[in-house]
């Protein structure tokens, strides 16, 4: 499967443009400059740390506010890995997962 086949094309969008954003361990700058900057291009309250935690917050779709909240963590660096084995190259397809 070919990374323009992906679906939903518009998460994996989000996911190619992260995979080409280095971000070495203890060099995690341009990751957590990324993130800030896509946090606000969607208007969504975004705050940095002294540390360099980031946290980005989108507010309920309307009607939806008294549901149970959704939070995604994880960590910005990425350890190095062969050019031939970074990110979505190597995506696995999963036909029971595609969903849209």
């Amino acid at each position: 499967m070919e990374k323009n086949e992906l679906k939903p094309a518009g998460v994996f969008h989000y996911f190619d443009e992260i995979c080409q954003v280095p971000r070495p361990s203890k060099k995690e700058e341009k990751m957590i400059a990324y993130l800030k900057a896509f946090g606000e291009k969607h208007k969504l309250e975004t705050l940095v740390d002294e540390a360099g935690n980031v946290l980005i917050k989108k507010p309920a779709t309307p009607g939806m506010e008294n549901r149970k909240t959704v939070v995604l963590q994880s960590q910005c660096h990425r350890h190095g890995v062969r050019k031939e084995q970074r990110c979505a190259a190597r995506l696995p397809h999963r036909p029971d997962r595609n969903r849209n």
